[in-house]
């Protein structure tokens, strides 16, 4: 747990909800098992507190938005968000009424901005972890090996991870690469990096 990282109630409301409440704090704010819960806790909180949904709903119930919806909802790219509003309609319980146009834009920024700021902190630790090294010059080069569903699934998050990490390493040219093999690749370059 770091004091540096701030967080939202919805965050604390994740932590509480979880298995595990008070551990993986970092994880419960970029992994893929609590993005979509994050994002819906958020939309309830507007509907609640903005009558973002015309007075309805959003389902109050975790694991209601799966992390695979969201990224559905934030790549809907139809031009009336069809694949918004049947999420919102079918996950979220809201009724179509209170799915208009705006409303699905509303759903859209919020699972964009709960993955742009899933994005911004993974780029955020790996350009610490790559600082800390104290290479001066940067380095010119950086690997990194992503497992995982999320990354794998959600190119829209990809994308911002890559581009975060851009701004935050300038004069490094940033590689990312899709590992399928956990746990033993981690331990093989982990094992590489420190020699």
């Amino acid at each position: 747990h770091s004091p540096h990282i701030g967080r939202m109630a919805t965050d604390w409301a994740v932590d509480a909800d979880s298995a595990h409440p008070g551990e993986y704090l970092f994880e419960k704010l970029v992994g893929g098992m609590w993005l979509g819960d994050a994002a819906r806790r958020v939309l309830h909180r507007l509907a609640k507190e903005a009558r973002a949904f015309g007075g309805a709903l959003p389902s109050g119930t975790k694991g209601a938005l799966p992390t695979p919806v969201m990224a559905a909802i934030d790549g809907d790219d139809t031009p009336d968000l069809t694949v918004t509003l049947a999420a919102m309609t079918s996950e979220l319980g809201l009724p179509a009424h209170a799915c208009s146009l705006s409303a699905r834009r509303l759903t859209q920024k919020v699972c964009r901005l709960v993955r742009e700021r899933a994005a911004r902190l993974v780029a955020a630790a790996l350009a610490g972890i790559a600082s800390s090294k104290g290479h001066s010059p940067p380095l010119p080069t950086l690997s990194v090996a992503i497992d995982g569903g999320l990354y794998k699934h959600y190119p829209a998050l990809a994308a911002s991870l890559a581009a975060s990490l851009a701004l935050l390493l300038p004069h490094t040219a940033v590689s990312l690469h899709q590992t399928s093999d956990g746990s033993g690749v981690g331990a093989a370059l982990l094992a590489a990096a420190a020699t």
